[in-house]
């Protein structure tokens, strides 16, 4: 009975409360503050499988073309329970140029290749 009197007495303080009050207040402690990187020529790429990097290259030259810009493509690898490297399933893309690397993430959203939806993401410029 007591949460009940509780619960009661809870909700007949709340009454008195404006819900644009409520709205405005959540809304204050809820924001986070993001702060404004400029983007970068790098795109992350997640959800890979077991790509290496010469098939991830390939692919994107497919999609994108020759003239790609395409600089650098670093898969992230770890020691597998066989001794072999294996795909973490993350990779880097590194472009010439923010605008190639956005045709990337516009060109292969929802993308399937081997079987896995590939996820890609702009990568921020981050100084500290």
């Amino acid at each position: 009975m007591t949460d009940a009197k509780s619960l009661e007495a809870f909700l007949r303080s709340m009454s008195d409360v404006n819900l644009s009050d409520i709205m405005a207040a959540d809304a204050l402690f809820s924001r986070k503050k993001k702060p404004n990187h400029p983007p970068s020529q790098t795109v992350f790429v997640g959800n890979l499988g077991n790509l290496s990097q010469s098939e991830l290259r390939e692919w994107c030259t497919q999609l994108l073309g020759a003239d790609n810009g395409i600089c650098h493509v670093i898969v992230h690898t770890e020691k597998g329970p066989n001794g072999q490297k294996r795909s973490k399933g993350f990779a880097f893309i590194t472009f010439d140029s923010i605008a190639q690397a956005q045709k990337l993430v516009d060109n292969s959203t929802g993308a399937l290749f081997k079987g896995s939806w590939l996820q890609f993401i702009r990568c921020t410029v981050c100084h500290r």
